[in-house]
């Protein structure tokens, strides 16, 4: 279909240029194919398709004339490759439908009135199954102007001797060869015989379209112009590069032999010299009739402002593309020049707009500078990831430094391989970068080495050194009947950190016979740090015979004076046994010298026991030893369940929970969340990862996510 515009007279496509002739009529055909074209250029196969052209949807002309359009029949001619034609007429704002081989075709249109032709054109279509299509065929009108007439002169006829010739009011009609009519634009290109250098009655010629008509103007020989004087200037002599020149103000005076003088209207001045694309003095020149007179204008370049961002096709790790973003600067003037640095020391070769992160930039960060003729923006610095890039968990060793790409899936829990007690544990980094890892595992696997502890989630257990953050979990964990196990989301046992995770994922042991710890986030936190965290999802334990069951929102069990700080939960804690079972909505248990749990909020809808005695049920820890820390912590006030044969703990300051809590501003500010350290609100990041969400149950989400709580 052919694709453009008309500008100043020309049709502008893709393509290419053509001056218009100057009457062009235009008509849409709408192309609806049907039939089975199963090679449409293969006529052999004689499946034919159906064109539907509609005549007179759209008209336009160069000019003012009246077409009488509905006397125009047209008659098309269709050809093919094959050398087949078919012939059809029509007539304005009719429709008519024709029957073609599928294939291509060259349609031919001539437009008639009488027996007189007027306008042609041609297009080539192709007859294509299923295919719909809008075209535009372009009449080139071939009527002739045989004469012009004046139908009003120009206002002005008098004129003192070298004074330029006037236009204004001046109307031109030209007469074509249907016997037709219409007003035409004329210009003084269109102009003969206006030069007044002697007085006396003149004789000025109209031109167009080869056709001629007079009028007469007389000069007056008792004066004649000798210069032209500008006082005062224009009020506006500075400009920005680009800007238009304004005259607002400028007052031009003709000064005669005589000694007279008179000021001369803007527009029969002919003004040069003015250009604003580039900047300095710049002298414009103001002409009127043989005198010239001339003021100088300065173009200066705009102020530059805005700001220059940093985005990735992906992230901040190496092999990211990285784009400086100029979206947001303003003013700009010159070619920009960009140089990028790290931890701001210029990068050899950083010259352009994008660049790829490198080995050398990780754990560093980069910014960029452009620069333009009138200034220079410098961005804002990223932090490029340590970690190596990886869109796995296969790919990872023990104790390197991995950040995550993409989402995963993972089946079975990673555990590494060596000899030696904690070999089978991460003690590396890894960033999740946001991203979500969703669980599928229904195993709890046996470590390497000394790790003879069943244990199940992402990671078998996290090392002391090890380092897990910015990540999201989901999916679920189901380990079938075992003796022993721990199980968490994120990892059986915590030595390490965990920072900034999210988890809707459920977890579930079934029939447990010993003893087995299950969390949210980990089974056992065994001196390890959990912040910023929060889990959704249920945690459920089941056990045949007598044993120990504990299950928590975050954590199952905490000991080694271990931490769980600005945590919360929602999801369902449930245990099903026979004694010695403890269930919080924090932790199921804190042992003696287990640390701290602080600044928790246990918004859980359930906790609850069923087991025969010795059980232990609290909103926020099931049950908690000697020199632990239980402080400003808070509990979903509507919480149910119970421990069956045993004490329930009703600790943690009550909040009633409502789905405007953010907006209530209730207990969430007053408590500490929105006015800590760790509250980034609309500007989180990893060291302030705290926000609201922009809707649902208005709980804070992590700076990574977005939308509602999981």
């Amino acid at each position: 279909m052919l694709s453009g515009f008309i500008k100043n007279g020309h049709i502008m496509s893709r393509f290419k240029s053509f001056t218009l002739p100057p009457v062009v009529l235009f008509f849409c055909l709408l192309c609806l194919v049907t039939g089975s074209c199963l090679n449409p250029l293969d006529s052999r196969r004689n499946e034919t398709g159906k064109i539907s052209i509609t005549f007179g949807s759209r008209t336009q002309s160069t000019v003012s004339k009246t077409i009488n359009k509905e006397a125009l029949r047209f008659e098309l001619m269709f050809h093919d490759s094959n050398g087949q034609t078919l012939k059809r007429n029509a007539n304005w704002g009719q429709t008519i439908t024709v029957e073609l081989v599928c294939g291509h075709w060259q349609i031919d249109v001539n437009a008639y009135l009488g027996n007189d032709l007027h306008a042609t054109g041609s297009r080539s279509v192709e007859v294509i199954t299923g295919q719909e299509n809008s075209v535009e065929i372009i009449l080139r009108w071939t009527m002739d102007i045989v004469g012009i007439s004046i139908t009003a002169p120009p206002g002005k006829l008098l004129y003192n001797i070298g004074e330029p010739l006037n236009l204004a009011g001046i109307a031109v009609e030209a007469t074509y060869n249907d016997g037709s009519s219409g007003p035409v634009t004329i210009t003084m290109d269109n102009i003969t015989g206006n030069s007044f250098s002697t007085s006396g009655e003149k004789t000025v010629t109209v031109n167009y379209g080869g056709k001629t008509d007079t009028f007469a103007v007389r000069v007056d020989g008792t004066k004649s112009l000798n210069t032209i004087t500008i006082n005062p200037l224009p009020a506006k002599t500075t400009y920005i590069v680009g800007e238009p020149l304004i005259i607002t103000g400028m007052v031009v005076r003709a000064n005669y032999s005589d000694s007279s003088t008179a000021i001369i209207s803007h527009d029969e001045l002919v003004i040069t010299g003015f250009n604003s694309s580039t900047t300095g003095e710049k002298t414009v020149i103001v002409r009127y009739g043989g005198a010239a007179a001339d003021f100088p204008v300065q173009v200066i370049p705009p102020t530059l402002t805005g700001t220059l961002t940093i985005t990735s096709n992906s992230g901040y790790y190496k092999g990211a593309i990285l784009t400086a973003n100029t979206n947001g600067i303003s003013g700009s003037y010159g070619s920009p020049v960009f140089q990028w640095s790290r931890d701001n020391i210029p990068i050899f070769g950083g010259t352009a707009k994008t660049y790829t992160v490198k080995d050398a930039d990780k754990g560093t960060t980069l910014s960029v500078v452009v620069s333009y003729s009138n200034g220079q923006i410098t961005s804002d610095r990223v932090q490029i990831h340590s970690g190596e890039p990886v869109n796995s968990l296969d790919g990872i060793t023990r104790t390197g430094h991995f950040v995550l790409t993409r989402d995963i899936t993972v089946t079975a829990t990673k555990v590494f391989s060596g000899t030696g007690s904690g070999i089978s544990y991460f003690a590396g980094t890894l960033d999740g970068n946001g991203h979500t890892i969703t669980l599928s595992i229904t195993a709890a696997p046996v470590g390497s080495g000394q790790d003879t502890m069943r244990m199940s989630g992402v990671f078998y257990g996290i090392a002391d050194a090890g380092v897990v953050k910015n990540v999201r979990l989901a999916g679920s964990i189901t380990v079938p009947s075992v003796s022993t196990a721990y199980a968490g989301a994120l990892a059986g046992e915590n030595k390490g950190t965990i920072i900034n995770v999210s988890s809707k994922a459920t977890v579930k042991i079934n029939e447990s016979t010993a003893y087995s710890y299950a969390g949210g986030i980990v089974g056992n936190n065994k001196g390890g740090l959990i912040q910023n965290c929060y889990s959704t999802g249920s945690v459920t334990l089941s056990r045949l015979g007598p044993g120990t069951l504990r299950a928590g929102g975050i954590v199952g069990n905490q000991e080694s004076s271990a931490t769980v700080q600005y945590c919360w939960t929602s999801g369902n804690v449930s245990i099903t046994g026979s004694s010695y079972q403890s269930a919080g909505g924090i932790a199921g248990v804190i042992m003696n010298n287990g640390g701290t749990v602080s600044d928790c909020a246990a918004l859980n809808g359930t906790i609850s026991i069923t087991a025969s005695a010795s059980n232990d049920r609290g909103r926020v820890a099931g049950s908690a030893g000697t020199s632990t820390i239980l402080s400003d912590n808070h509990a979903n006030s509507g919480m149910s369940g119970s421990a069956s044969a045993g004490t329930n703990h009703n600790d943690g300051e009550n909040v009633t929970l409502t789905t405007t809590e953010q907006a209530g501003g209730a207990w969430w500010q007053t408590k500490g969340w929105t006015t800590s350290l760790n509250w980034g609100g609309a500007a989180a990041n990893e060291e302030k990862p705290w926000k609201w969400p922009a809707s649902g149950t208005f709980r804070p989400i992590l700076f990574f996510e977005s939308g509602v709580n999981q």
